[in-house]
């Protein structure tokens, strides 16, 4: 990413700038999976609100360029059959998720090579 590019999106309301430069200055060498994993870490570590996560969420998906094969809110992963929140069982270095609507399970990450996430 371009450096105006990060820049805008840690110019909006309630957006600590630092934050969102130092994270998305930090992704090159990462896969999207261990930037979604530093992500949660780090939005827990320092408290982030939702509109820090939201700007760091858009500036990732800039930066990896991949489908929507996997969608996330402000909250987390989007049940792809329902469209509904789903949460998180079990974190091994394969992220489980299950909805809470309809039961379905997502695997993200480890051996089946499923780390394409996108973020809405």
């Amino acid at each position: 990413m371009k450096v105006e590019e990060i820049e805008k999106l840690a110019s909006g309301k309630g957006i600590k700038k630092i934050a969102v430069e130092n994270f998305l200055m930090s992704l090159d060498g990462l896969t999207e999976y261990q930037a979604v994993k530093n992500l949660e870490l780090d939005k827990k570590l320092y408290s982030w609100n939702a509109a820090i996560v939201r700007a760091i969420r858009k500036g990732m998906g800039k930066h990896f360029k991949q489908s929507m094969k996997h969608k996330f809110n402000d909250r987390g992963l989007i049940c792809p059959e329902c469209d509904k929140l789903m949460g998180l069982m079990e974190e091994t270095p394969v992220i489980i998720w299950e909805c809470f609507n309809c039961g379905k399970e997502v695997k993200i990450g480890g051996d089946d090579n499923d780390n394409n996430l996108s973020r809405l």
